[in-house]
């Protein structure tokens, strides 16, 4: 990659580690983290919140070993073959757009900007491997990819069970529309745990809230282990099962 198209990607990288320091900064000397917001927009706190996530998960796929007792989502998701089709083809595109366009400088950004772009697609993918949903004594939080994240109070369960749902739509990552009471974090349009709650929560999604919801549908690997232990770590092993 030439001076300029180097230049592009670790202009980004630094942005986004300026904008951190001043983030950290700002909430150390108010002692709040919403002095933050009023400085950065939400959206913007949110992205580079990703960008790091993305950066671990990428870590974590080359150099942390995936624990077999965690739980991660389905693989149902064409990512993985997406992921290395784009590997597959991305120097093959850039090579005809070294060809086709005159103007170095426009190469190169286009170079840069497709370098990063593959970057977050692998990044997506890894993050499928890398971030478990995590079960303790107060909560549980439900993810799936960077895509979206759940954090639900043990005591607000009131029902469990693993069984395979469908979304009226299809797809990956998270879906929650306003005046509905479901969520999901589905791979494929499919989810494979339901969770009832006694009280109301907001999921979040990629860049912003979504809807309060009562239902989580999520997609699990393994659906009955993870229904245990989510009974056992409430305490009430006799939960009842949604109906």
């Amino acid at each position: 990659m030439s001076e300029l198209g180097a230049g592009l990607v670790i202009a980004i990288e630094v942005l986004i580690v300026i904008a951190i320091i001043v983030i950290f900064v700002r909430r150390k000397r108010s002692g709040s983290a919403k002095m933050s917001s009023r400085l950065i927009p939400r959206i913007v706190l949110r992205f580079v919140i990703v960008e790091l996530e993305i950066w671990v998960a990428v870590w974590r796929f080359i150099f942390v070993r995936r624990a077999p007792e965690n739980f991660y989502p389905a693989n149902r998701s064409i990512l993985g073959y997406l992921v290395v089709f784009t590997i597959i083809t991305a120097p093959v595109e850039l090579l005809l757009v070294h060809v086709l366009i005159q103007s170095e400088t426009v190469v190169w950004v286009v170079t840069a900007v497709s370098a990063y772009g593959i970057f977050w697609i692998f990044g997506m993918y890894t993050s499928t491997r890398t971030m478990p949903d995590e079960i303790n004594e107060h909560e549980l939080v439900l993810r799936y990819r960077i895509l979206g994240e759940i954090i639900v109070p043990i005591t607000s369960i009131a029902a469990i069970n693993a069984r395979t749902a469908k979304s009226s739509k299809s797809g990956d990552g998270f879906r929650s529309e306003l005046g509905e009471i479901e969520a999901w974090l589905m791979s494929a349009g499919q989810t494979d745990v339901t969770i009832e709650l006694n009280s109301m929560i907001r999921p979040r999604g990629f860049l912003k809230m979504g809807s309060p919801v009562r239902i989580i549908n999520v997609a699990v690997d393994k659906p009955d282990e993870f229904e245990k232990l989510v009974r056992a770590r409430s305490g009430h092993k006799n939960l009842r099962e949604v109906t």
